[in-house]
């Protein structure tokens, strides 16, 4: 029995939203309120619905906190990519700079967002409508 968060989304006070993923729905309940529960068993359409209603809450949450510093064009557009499963090198590549600039990128943009995990950026992506959810590609090993 594992039950593993996919992550959770930062403003600069507080946790915004959780999601959680497990892998049967039979565990028993934590005592621990989520927003939305992923069941490793769910079809990519019913994940796509519980992200864009997570996304949902926590748009509405983050509208309230105006304190975040806006991220650079160059920023969004690592941000987009990094959401999308590329690697440091990739995103390089595709933006025509070197790899370090990307890790000074994204250090970048764990600092201004106070989101440190892939899940939460990509959470903060969709929110932010850099991607859409048809963008993601899930790999269900």
């Amino acid at each position: 029995m594992s039950v593993v968060p996919l992550g959770e989304l930062k403003s600069k006070s507080r946790p915004a939203a959780f999601l959680l993923i497990r892998d049967s729905e039979d565990i028993p309940d934590s005592g621990i309120s989520f927003s939305e529960t992923i069941y490793m068993t769910d079809s990519d359409k019913i994940i796509l619905r519980k992200l864009e209603k997570v996304a949902a809450l926590v748009s509405r949450r983050s509208s309230h906190d105006s304190h975040n510093e806006e991220l650079s064009d160059r920023e969004k557009d690592v941000l987009r990519l990094v959401a999308l499963g590329m690697t440091n090198r990739e995103i390089g590549e595709k933006l025509f700079i070197s790899a370090h600039t990307v890790i000074t990128h994204r250090k970048n943009i764990t600092a201004k967002l106070g989101i440190k995990t892939i899940a939460g950026l990509t959470m903060y992506a969709l929110i932010n409508r850099l991607i859409v959810p048809e963008e993601i590609h899930f790999n269900h090993d």
